[in-house]
């Protein structure tokens, strides 16, 4: 009974632990971040969360983007993504797609809500882009007017405020340069109270269920052929491949539930 009971535990660890990572540090509050990444090490120091990362092809590194318009656009540090499947010592996580709190400036004027934000000439942080500028990293989800509680730099004499806002990553070809009759980003809007919770509520159900489902169909065959073992020895070889392969369709299944529930959970409904 008692291996019986250690058996158990060491099958819902290993599923949890093998698709739910969680990054050490707080999250990004009001964020609803859809992110999934693994983590990569930057050249730089004094990389902060929101800043924008580039690909530096020549030299195969991660890079604080330098370049207004910069075009090799990697993606941007987040502190705690939803999903970070492979963790690095000493790496970052860098997602491309989702939403974020994104480090801006007011190099190329305010930014309002539905702005285009490309890299700017401040290491890491970005601007609001032009109608011929066309290496977009992101969709304003708010305005930034550098009023209040911001940081400041000068740039060519002038005072530049320096900020972080919500954004909707749109790493690609800005809106305005696309023909009229292509649909532009929809930015979308906050989930309601009530869909959230009905989705966190269906997710969950597919989770227990699986998990559930998976104990009660193979974890009585795993039970039975570590009671077989001692009367049969010999047999102690085929019968331990039999608890293996049992174990592993536990974690399969429960795995494939914590799967299909983590999709519901990003769908943008």
């Amino acid at each position: 009974m008692k291996m019986h009971s250690r058996i158990m535990a060491i099958v819902v660890f290993c599923s949890v632990l093998f698709f739910i990572t969680p990054d050490d540090g707080y999250a990004q509050v009001g964020i609803n971040d859809s992110s999934v990444t693994s983590t990569y090490t930057i050249s730089d120091e004094n990389v902060a969360y929101g800043d924008i990362i580039s690909f530096n092809k020549e030299e195969g590194t991660y890079v604080l983007s330098r370049t207004i318009d910069d075009k090799s656009i990697f993606g941007v540090v987040v502190e705690q993504p939803v999903l970070l499947f492979h963790r690095k010592d000493g790496a970052i996580p860098i997602v491309q797609s989702g939403e974020v709190l994104l480090n801006v400036t007011t190099a190329n004027g305010p930014i309002a809500a539905g702005d285009d934000i490309i890299a700017s000439a401040f290491p890491g942080k970005g601007q609001k882009a032009d109608i011929y500028d066309a290496n977009v990293v992101a969709v304003a989800r708010e305005s930034f007017t550098g009023v209040g509680g911001t940081n400041t730099a000068t740039f060519d004499g002038e005072e530049i405020a320096i900020g972080q806002i919500k954004a909707v990553l749109a790493v690609g070809v800005a809106r305005s340069q696309k023909p009229i009759s292509v649909k532009l980003p929809f930015v979308p809007q906050e989930k309601s109270p009530i869909t959230r919770v009905i989705q966190y509520l269906v997710a969950a159900i597919i989770a227990i269920g699986s998990v559930y489902l998976s104990f009660r169909n193979f974890m009585p065959n795993i039970h039975e052929g570590i009671a077989s073992i001692g009367r049969n020895p010999r047999a102690k070889a085929s019968i331990q491949s039999m608890v293996i392969l049992n174990a592993a369709l536990i974690i399969v299944v429960s795995a494939a539930g914590f799967a299909v529930s983590i999709i519901i959970i990003l769908l943008p409904f």
